[in-house]
Order: structure tokens, then sequence, then C-alpha cells
């Protein structure tokens, strides 16, 4: 063909965008003009209801007359560079187009200026053609086509659809794309539009060999140019009859239509100029008539030749001389930023220092005036302090005397031998006293022995516990023999205590009591088991299930006889063993964990059963404090 056809196209169709793009964004300045006015008008309003001066409403007006004509030329820097990147693709200087163009998309993005990230899409859109890069093309097309969609006018959606059409390389979209143009202009009888689209459309279809549709779009351009009557159209109308005619191979119809649209070409149109005399080179060529092709060769050079070169040089000097420009007013503005920082950051440290100083002098004031007051503070402290220490001496030196009125009540650890003979006694108490405590009295029917865990522990435990001791020495003295029948007594009298008192309690004692004659043993129990083990067999005898007190609903004591034999080894036991935490995850160590050890450690000799238990508690313990008082008392028969 004749030139690059798609490029050539384009290049056609790039006048056409510059005019849409500058009557769009002309129609935006307008209308900031507008509101610029309206506020202006509402300004004044309020300043004359507040009874201000004319001078301070032109004052107010000024003020904001600059601000708003600092923001337009900022829109207008960014036009000045969109209009010289077209004017660098007209003659295929890509490299300072697409320089321009993202210059105009960065100032575009900061200002949020829409229609100028649309005119940076367009040139970067061309840009991408040219460079065979269609993929990107069309995404950068689709972009300007959406951003002028939102916009909500039809109108305004001819040129982003012949840039789809240009960019497009499959022909029958781009077909599809000028058709909706056409529809378009048609509706809003846009005559330039419609010239721009048949001529397009008729290319299109050469495109595609369909020279039949290419011919009708051919007349109807002929149609249009004759109602715009203007030079341009007419060359762009002849150029595409002599494009039809050399499809057809009718060469002396084509040379005289070419030669027809040279007659109209002008500044405007100078590319179809260009691409006239090529195609008449060649069609001379063609006929051999070369003397005829190397004239119009000539005529050509010297006609475009120079003019191309030199204004393409005035451009690029305009181009480098805006870049100039630029830079000097960035870095004017770069140091009147740096002037108004160091500004004010001057500004900022006297301030700050006069606060410091002031929060100082504040500071001394508060501390001379608090200071009597924080000195009275402390001798009132230091006071309480020494009453609150003597208080805990006095408290801790009768709960010691507790503790030994406690263990003078306990059998001494030689009557326990006497009586029991073998036997150890584990009494860890959770403090000072215990709410523990064990028992061993004998007489003529035999020997009675006791572990009880009373309510509470501490120094509550401990009172409770003297009330239940004493209770249980006086039900022996009443010649009461069996276990049993001495716990139901003991309750009797307990009950009795604790409700002549100003306040009902209702605290009482868990225990195992047994007696022991000869090879008779006894047992009664209020929640504490009795344990026997025999042979390495582990015998539980169970506990009556309510405690020596107070009870919902009384009921006798139950009595176990049973025969003992050598080696048997029995057990008494609060329950503050088994109910300790410890261990890798805090948990009680549980009757089960600790039946389990009475049976490893039975055959041991008693002081090291006891010292057994002892370890194996405080290990379980570790860091844990301790929950309730341990008591337990074994005896090998």
């Amino acid at each position: 063909m004749f030139c690059n056809s798609r490029s050539f196209v384009a290049s056609l169709v790039l006048v056409m965008f510059q005019l849409f793009s500058v009557s769009v964004k002309a129609s935006a300045i307008t209308s900031d003009s507008l509101k610029l006015m309206r506020f202006s008008d509402s300004l004044a309003k309020v300043f004359e209801d507040d009874g201000l001066s004319a001078g301070q409403i032109h004052e107010a007006f000024e003020k904001n007359n600059k601000r708003f004509n600092v923001s337009i030329s900022r829109y207008l820097e960014i036009e000045e560079q969109v209009i010289l990147a077209e004017s660098c693709l007209e003659y295929n200087q890509f490299d300072i187009a697409n320089q321009l163009a993202i210059d105009v998309l960065k100032a575009s993005r900061m200002l949020g200026y829409k229609s100028g990230i649309a005119s940076a899409h367009e040139v970067l859109a061309y840009i991408s053609h040219n460079l065979d890069e269609h993929e990107k093309a069309m995404q950068l097309a689709d972009s300007i086509y959406w951003f002028y969609e939102t916009l909500g006018k039809d109108s305004l959606l001819t040129a982003p659809l012949i840039l789809k059409a240009i960019v497009d390389t499959n022909h029958n979209q781009a077909i599809e794309y000028l058709a909706q143009v056409a529809q378009i202009a048609t509706k809003k009888q846009d005559l330039s539009t419609l010239s721009n689209v048949y001529h397009n459309l008729s290319f299109e279809y050469f495109e595609v060999e369909n020279l039949d549709s290419a011919a009708v779009y051919v007349q109807k351009s002929y149609a249009v140019s004759e109602q715009i009557n203007s030079s341009k159209t007419w060359a762009y109308h002849y150029w595409l009859e002599a494009l039809l005619a050399f499809r057809l191979q009718e060469f002396d119809q084509a040379e005289a239509r070419f030669i027809k649209s040279l007659e109209n070409v002008s500044d405007s149109s100078k590319s179809i100029g260009l691409s006239c005399f090529n195609a008449l080179v060649q069609l001379n060529i063609q006929k051999k008539e070369f003397q005829k092709a190397l004239s119009l060769l000539l005529t050509r050079n010297q006609l475009f030749t120079s003019n191309t070169k030199k204004e393409f040089e005035n451009r690029r000097q305009i181009y480098e001389e805006i870049q100039r420009l630029n830079k000097e007013k960035h870095l004017q503005e770069v140091r009147f930023e740096k002037i108004a920082f160091e500004q004010t950051r001057l500004r900022i440290i006297i301030l700050a220092t006069i606060v410091i100083v002031l929060l100082l002098f504040f500071v001394v004031y508060l501390q001379a005036r608090n200071k009597k007051k924080l000195e009275k503070i402390n001798q009132t402290i230091t006071l309480n302090k020494k009453l609150i220490e003597t208080k805990n001496r006095e408290l801790t030196d009768s709960i010691n005397y507790a503790q030994r009125v406690q263990n003078s009540l306990l059998p001494r650890e030689e009557k326990i031998k006497k009586l029991l003979n073998d036997n150890f006694i584990l009494f860890l108490p959770r403090d000072i006293v215990s709410g523990d405590f064990y028992w061993i009295v004998s007489n003529e029917v035999g020997v009675y022995f006791a572990v009880a865990d009373c309510t509470g522990h501490g120094v509550p435990g401990a009172m409770v516990s003297s009330v239940c001791y004493n209770a249980l020495n006086k039900s022996l003295q009443e010649n009461i023999t069996e276990p049993a029948q001495i716990l139901n007594r003991t309750r009797e009298l307990i009950v009795s205590e604790f409700d002549d008192a100003d306040e009902a309690l209702s605290d009482g004692m868990d225990i195992a009591l047994c007696s022991i004659k000869g090879e008779n043993m006894e047992y009664a129990g209020a929640y504490n088991s009795l344990i026997i083990i025999r042979d390495n067999e582990l015998i539980e005898i169970k506990a009556d299930k309510q405690p020596v007190g107070k009870f919902i609903q009384y009921k006798p004591f139950t009595n176990q006889c049973f025969e003992l034999k050598k080696g048997d080894v029995i057990y008494l036991f609060s329950d503050g063993f088994a109910d300790q935490f410890g261990g890798e995850r805090g948990k009680k160590f549980k009757n089960t964990r600790f039946k389990a050890l009475l049976c490893e450690i039975h055959q041991l000799p008693m002081a090291d059963q006891k010292h057994k238990l002892k370890e194996i508690f405080e290990g379980w313990k570790s860091s844990y404090s301790q929950v309730d008082d341990v008591s337990v008392l074994g005896f090998r028969y």
C-alpha cells in the first residue's frame, strides 16, 4: 500500500482529538469560573449581613480569587504539556511525547485532575499502538472510554470510540466502534465528526477487502463534504476516492483524484498531501514514467521536508524551554519551602522553650507548696506503720502462744509410742495453728485413737478443734465404750455448745475414730475413712457420710468391728494431703494417688514412711501454697 495504513489513519484522527480535548477542558474551566462567581456573590452576602465594609469584602474576594487563579494555572500548565505531547506525535517523536505524557499523568494525579489523566492515557495509547504494544494500547483506550462514559454525555464518547477503533487490531471490531460514533454524530448533527468517521469506515472496509461497503462510505463522505465545503474535508474525500479507484485498478482515475486531493491540501492536512505525492510517485513508476516520478519526488521533498524539520525544531526548542522553566520553578518552590520550614521550626523551638520554662517554674512552685504536706503525710505513714507493726507483732505472739496451747493438748510422742508402739504421725498445719488434731487415750476397755479435721484452718480452725477435742474427751469420760456411740455423744455436745452461742454456728469435724483391745478393733468415722493394708492388699473401711456437728438429717454413726493380724498397717488421715494442688499441671494429688502411695511405702519402717510422705508432699506442692492442714497417723500391729 502507499503508507502504513493504520498509523496514517491514526495521525489523521489526532487533530480531531486535540480539538475535542480542548473543547471538553475549556468547558470545565468555564464551569469553574461560574462557580467562583457564585462563591463571590454568596461571600459578599454573608459579609453584608455581618455589617462588614466594602473593603473587607473586596479583600476576602481577592484572597479566594488568588487561590483560584493558582489552581487554574496548574491546570493550564498540564494542558500546555498535553498539546505539546500531541504535537510531538504528529512527527513520530515518541520518546519526547512519552516523557511529556508521564509528566502530565503525575501532575494530574496529584491534583485529582481526571481530564488530564485521560489526556495522558490518549497519548500513551497512541504511542503503544505505534510500538505494536496493542494490548496495552487497548487497555489505555478502554480507560479513556470509561472516564468519558461517567460524564453521562454521548457526544463525549465519539473521540474515545475512534481511538479504540485505531488501536484495535480486529478490523471488524473497529468497524463496530466507528458505527457507534456515526450514530452519535448523526443524532447530534455533528458534520465534522461524521466526515471523520466516514473516512475511517471507508479505510477499515479497504482493510477487509469489502470494496462495496467502502464505496458506500466514500459516497457518504462526499455528501458530508458538500455540506461542510472546506478544503480539508475535500482533500480527505478525494484521497479516499483515489484509494478506491486504485483498489479497483482504475489507475488513471486514481491519479486524477490524487491530484484533485492535492489541490485542496492546506496546512491542517499536510499529511494527506504527503500521502498523495507518495502515491503519484509510485503510480508513475508503475507506468514507467520515471522522469515524471522524479519530478514529483523532488517537489514533495521541497514542499514538506524543510518545513517539517523547521517546525519540529521549533517545537523541540519550545519543549526544552518549558522543561527549563519548570525546573527553575521547582527549585524556587523548594527554596521557599525550605525557608518556610526553617521559620516554622524556629517558631516551634522558641514556643517549646517557653513552655518548658513555664512548666519548670510551675513544678518548682508545686514542690515548694507541697513539701510540708508531704512531710506531714510521711510522718503519719511512719506512725501508722509502727502501729501496724506493733499490732502484727502482738497478733503473731498471740497465735504463737495459741500454737503452744494447742501443742500441749496433743498427745506427746512418748505416750503415743507406749500405746501404739510402732507408729508415725505426720502433722503439717497450713498456718501456725491447725484445724486438724490427733487424739489418743487409754482406759480399762482399751486404747482409743483418732485423726480429726475440724471446720476451717488457722485460728478459726484451732478454736473449733479445741471445742471438738474437749467434747471427745468428755464423751469418753461418760463410760461410753463403742466408737460409734462416742461420736454420737460428741455430736450432741458440739451442737449444744454452738447452739448456746449468740450467733448460731454449724461448725463440726470429720473424724476417723478407732479402739483396740487385744486383736479386736472397732471403728466409726465421719467422712474420714480407715485404711488397712494386709498382705500387700489395701482394705478401705468407709465412713458415714455425715459430720460430727450440725447436719440436715442426723443418723446414728455405724460401729464396725474386725480382727487384726500381725503385720497389718493401719492408716488414719485427714483430706489435706489428697486435696493439695501441685505437680506439673497444678492438679490435686487425689485419693487414688494417695492410696497407691500408701501401698508403695507400707513395708518401710514407720519413721521412713513419715519421711517419704513429707518428701513427696513437699515435692508435689512445690511453689504452690498449702491449701489445708495435713494429718496422717500410721501404725503397724
